[in-house]
């Protein structure tokens, strides 16, 4: 008697649908009694783990990286939390390689649950800084808040510091111009009571980059400069690039232009040679400025687009917002009012989205300098009251300056004045109080032509 044929299975479609699709899987998975799972979950941990070449070390690359965060829920599902820790770990580093910073938030986040002490610290810390990229500065404010006081718990004063600083920053950013001088300050003193010079230089470029917001130059370049030589002196290349990076910005805004391209540029140069594809979009975009203010149309527009595609690949959207600002201004001061508009209208919205007050108000001022220029007077108007104020709330002094002059000369476009001579006395009083002698002389020259060409006599230091 011949035997019976079996009954076929189904299709390998169906029983591959079963096992990919979400409610598929969660329905099957919830017919499972919780050891059944708990079973079945450590062995899906081992059959990828030998696919990807087994089980990875703490430190360095792995094939399994790009699956390490479903290997960490495996290593849950199975009750391994040492498991869970290490590949939770190796996930947030990937996704932070990858540039997906909010990913890389939440990971360290779940890891930093599973940890005490200094390795939650250490944890807690890294999810700070990738809240602080991914444009969520208060949420990282509350993890540089918390790792500090881990750190402090711990006894390990080298860290804390520097959490104190990248805290400083994080503050600087939201305009708690008066907080971030206290970290500042906290942390360089920690610093120097362990003589630890070369994290000390961290917290005084914090305090430059202060400095030179609120207009006080020359203190911050001399802080710089010191900076400089102490990162010579070690032989720190990487954080040279960074202090000069900020003396490129320093030095663009005192009138020195060719000095500042030439630090941009060598910025520039150790960034790319070290694969820092964050730090170099960020050089990018201040050498486009540098290129825009010498009138070297071609070369600006060059480095924009370059600044704006790393910005991109990076997920960097509070550079991004700052690069399509100058952008805009660039196309303004070129003459190309209605791609101006576009994108400084796309700047405000982003910087809105990120939370960075500081930039918000150049921005503002800028959509105020246009729409008055095209005759949109009261559109205008409502962005520079709202850029002033959003300067004043920073104590952004050159900015506030720049905007109170350009109100100005709308001034007397219009026949007033007395406004226009208040604006005018304050905003260059202001530039020269900060030591912005470029900005000054183009504002001069706007100026002049407008009295001119209003038939009044010059403004004072306008002729």
């Amino acid at each position: 008697m011949a035997d019976e044929p079996e009954t076929p299975g189904p299709p390998f479609a169906e029983v591959a649908y079963a096992f990919r699709h979400a409610m598929a899987r969660e329905a099957v998975y919830q017919l499972q009694l919780p050891g059944d799972r708990e079973r079945l979950h450590g062995l899906a941990l081992e059959a990828i783990e030998r696919g990807f070449g087994g089980r990875p070390a703490a430190e360095g690359g792995h094939a399994s990286d790009a699956v390490a965060e479903e290997l960490a829920a495996h290593a849950a599902g199975a009750g391994q939390d040492g498991v869970r820790r290490l590949y939770l770990a190796r996930a947030a580093r990937h996704a932070a390689a990858m540039y997906r910073d909010e990913a890389a938030e939440r990971l360290w986040r779940a890891h930093a649950e599973l940890c005490e002490g200094v390795q939650r610290a250490d944890s807690t810390a890294e999810a700070a800084t990738a809240a602080a990229h991914a444009g969520r500065p208060r949420a990282a404010v509350e993890l540089w808040e918390d790792a500090i006081a881990l750190f402090r718990a711990g006894g390990v004063r080298h860290r804390e510091a520097g959490a104190v600083t990248q805290l400083g920053f994080v503050l600087l950013e939201l305009g708690d111009v008066e907080g971030a001088r206290r970290r500042f300050d906290e942390a360089l003193a920690l610093q120097r009571a362990d003589g630890d010079r070369l994290a000390a230089t961290a917290s005084q470029n914090g305090q430059a980059v202060l400095l030179r917001m609120t207009g006080r130059v020359r203190e911050a370049e001399a802080i710089l400069r010191e900076v400089l030589a102490t990162h010579g002196e070690l032989g720190d290349r990487e954080n040279e690039a960074k202090a000069l990076a900020n003396l490129s910005g320093l030095l663009q805004e005192s009138g020195r232009t060719d000095q500042a391209v030439e630090a941009a540029t060598k910025a520039l140069d150790a960034f790319v040679e070290r694969g820092d594809r964050r730090s170099a979009g960020i050089a990018w975009g201040n050498l486009a400025v540098m290129h825009s203010t010498a009138d070297r149309r071609t070369d600006a527009e060059r480095a924009f687009e370059a600044a704006l595609a790393i910005h991109r690949e990076t997920g960097n959207r509070r550079s991004e917002a700052t690069t399509l600002m100058n952008f805009g201004a660039h196309l303004m001061n070129t003459d190309r009012p209605a791609e101006s508009e576009r994108l400084l209208v796309a700047a405000i919205a982003l910087h809105r989205e990120v939370d960075n007050g500081r930039m918000l108000g150049a921005a503002l001022g800028n959509l105020g300098s246009l729409l008055l220029e095209r005759g949109e007077r009261a559109r205008g108007l409502a962005a520079v009251e709202e850029a002033l104020a959003t300067h004043r709330r920073f104590q952004n002094r050159r900015s506030e300056g720049i905007v109170l002059c350009e109100r100005a000369v709308f001034h007397v476009r219009e026949g007033r004045l007395d406004e226009a001579r208040a604006d005018w006395r304050r905003g260059t009083d202001l530039l020269r109080e900060v030591g912005d002698s470029g900005s000054l002389v183009r504002k001069r020259e706007t100026m002049a032509k407008a009295c001119a060409d209003a038939g009044v006599e010059p403004f004072d230091g306008a002729g």
